[in-house]
């Protein structure tokens, strides 16, 4: 899947999540406490969605 692999190389060490089978959602995890709504904004301000939760 193109976007763990990216994810991995370029987030791995922020980043923990596991390769899914299919679909297109992706599940991952801070390794340490961070603001995820602040993030949220700034991926949506470059055109990417996320959803913190």
């Amino acid at each position: 899947m193109a976007l763990a692999d990216a994810l991995e190389s370029r987030l791995g060490e922020h980043l923990e999540f596991s390769r899914p089978q299919g679909g297109m959602f992706l599940w991952a995890r801070f390794r340490y406490p961070f603001d995820t709504m602040e993030w949220m904004k700034k991926t949506l301000e470059n055109g990417v969605g996320v959803r913190p939760g």
